[in-house]
């Protein structure tokens, strides 16, 4: 498939990363992600990284806006969309009159920013629309001979992120709770459609750098001592006893676990609780979210125990990794029910994924 223009310029950015003297670092100790600060100067990077209006992080694996450091403002470019740097096999698709002309408006109401970008082309058009309060909102279109593509994401607060593709009027749905879950729901559409666009976002760091290092430092972990699904859900239990003195010891043993019980309390039917169990689980919730953005550390935290992660990303794990991963969940008294064998012999890798209805929970 013929990549459009934006997500040329998109990609060559991920690809061959510039370093620019008049972007700073961010000021964040939490953050480390390896680069590469003698990588050559490529394609003029898109008003997303040029313009310091406003700032993106990620936070439990998921995009937020930063609600402190924006401005407001408005800016309108327009450049030529060819590229004095090699694009291999694309090189030759772009012509003289294709032109990107980009937008960033960012305004505030009380304290809250909102920002609206686009990019758009004769075939292409991305936009993203976010606010300080957790939303995010991206959409891509690109039409061509062959086929019509339009992707759109949707990041709410407190709710999956969901993922609407149409391919030549073939529609699919994809959800999950959080960036790091999307790439394994589906590897070649998220590098395609998204991963160049977060990079932008959160530049100078690179998602796939992130990602991956939060992946391997959790499979080293994955023969550490767990806490059992039963002892947890015991713990929860004992958010709704009579006794104040067990309510709170529960509810501090939960705390302790850390990063990694938020995805288990995501998992939580609310409505099967009563209201003192309900109230205090939010109240974890929001004592367990940090305020500083993520560094691979915590993500290999936040998907240490996390089921639905490792359920996705078993398709591209070793037989001894597979192996290590099933035992832990077992350990813990969680199936984890891969679609792959756990065979010391060779297996081809499966998507998990790939229609809403198997991603519902």
């Amino acid at each position: 498939m013929r990549w459009p223009p934006i997500l040329i310029s998109l990609g060559m950015i991920f690809i061959m990363p510039e370093v620019l003297s008049a972007v700073e670092p961010r000021p964040s100790s939490q953050a480390t992600v390896p680069g590469d600060p003698s990588s050559p100067p490529t394609l003029r990077p898109t008003l997303l990284r040029q313009n310091s209006s406003a700032s993106f992080q990620l936070v439990l694996g998921r995009l937020r806006l930063d609600s402190v450091r924006y401005r407001k403002g408005s800016q309108t470019v327009q450049r030529n969309a060819t590229s004095p740097f090699s694009l291999g096999s694309n090189s030759g698709e772009l012509s003289d009159d294709d032109v990107i002309s980009e937008t960033l408006n960012v305004e505030g109401c009380r304290g809250v920013p909102a920002l609206h970008y686009s990019s758009s082309s004769r075939h292409s058009l991305v936009t993203i629309d976010a606010d300080g309060q957790g939303t995010v909102r991206m959409e891509s279109r690109y039409d061509a001979v062959d086929e019509d593509v339009k992707i759109v994401l949707v990041q709410r607060p407190d709710a999956n992120i969901q993922v609407e593709t149409i391919r030549s009027g073939i529609k699919e749905t994809y959800q999950a709770a959080n960036w790091l879950q999307l790439r394994e729901v589906n590897p070649g559409l998220f590098a395609m459609y998204f991963e160049p666009v977060i990079d932008e976002l959160l530049w100078p760091y690179r998602f796939r750098d992130i990602a991956d290092e939060a992946h391997r430092i959790a499979l080293e972990n994955a023969g550490t001592e767990q806490i059992h699904a039963e002892q947890v859900n015991g713990w929860i239990e004992g958010l709704r006893s009579p006794s104040r003195m067990v309510r709170n010891e529960s509810e501090a043993s939960l705390r302790l676990l850390g990063v990694a019980l938020l995805p288990r309390l995501a998992r939580l039917d609310l409505t099967l609780l009563d209201t003192e169990q309900r109230l205090r689980i939010v109240r974890i919730q929001k004592q367990l979210t940090p305020l500083t953005e993520d560094d691979a550390a915590r993500l290999s935290n936040l998907i240490r125990d996390d089921v639905d992660y490792w359920r996705l990303a078993s398709s591209r794990l070793d037989a001894p990794q597979l192996a290590s991963i099933d035992a832990k969940f077992k350990r813990m008294g969680i199936p984890l029910r891969s679609h792959r064998k756990v065979d010391p012999a060779p297996t081809s890798g499966t998507r998990i994924a790939s229609t809403d209805s198997e991603m519902r929970r």
